[in-house]
């Protein structure tokens, strides 16, 4: 009796690692995808994109439209593109992804780079502080589809232009005016 007693708990140990794997092989799945994605305005008029890149591939770039404007970049497979802005990096030092040279990895420590857009520099009107730009962005360009995100994500950009002006003019006379309120000029 003792002899298959032992013989079961020697059974039910590899039974109980081989439940552990298994738990724990969703939990590594959800590593994925190893790239993040934002934006946020700190200015009006202004847009700054980032990607978090826990990859080697410095080939992820994240590409934006506004206010629904149609897109018209080239089609790499997935749909035409928008603007291209920020693509990704790695750390210094990091062998960079190159098939059949470097392999790829996606377990790497998070590595962030950004990119800020002026909206007005790129061509869109100005819109005065009370309206906003409607910017959407997305990542469908890189080397590994489990690690893009072609869903459209949204950010209100808020508008830069002082409302009633229509050029440098109307802005510098009202600093002209708080110029002689600060000096007690009348």
């Amino acid at each position: 009796m003792r002899t298959r007693s032992t013989a079961r708990a020697a059974v039910t140990v590899p039974v109980a690692l081989a439940a552990a794997v298994i738990v724990a092989a969703p939990a590594l799945a959800q590593a994925r995808p190893a790239t993040d994605i934002d934006a946020r305005t700190d200015a009006p008029c202004e847009v700054t994109f980032g990607i978090d890149n826990r990859t080697n591939a410095v080939t992820y770039t994240v590409d934006f439209r506004v206010d629904g404007e149609p897109l018209t970049g080239p089609d790499f497979g997935s749909g035409p593109i928008g603007h291209t802005t920020v693509r990704s990096e790695v750390a210094p030092g990091t062998p960079v992804f190159q098939p059949g040279v470097v392999g790829y990895r996606f377990d790497l420590e998070s590595f962030r780079s950004e990119r800020t857009e002026d909206l007005i520099a790129r061509g869109y009107p100005p819109k005065p502080p009370s309206e906003t730009y409607y910017v959407e962005y997305r990542m469908i360009l890189g080397p590994d589809a489990n690690d893009r995100h072609p869903e459209w994500r949204a950010i209100e950009v808020p508008g830069c232009q002082e409302s009633g002006s229509s050029g440098s003019s109307g802005s510098s006379g009202s600093s002209l005016f708080h110029l002689h309120d600060l000096l007690g000029i009348s």
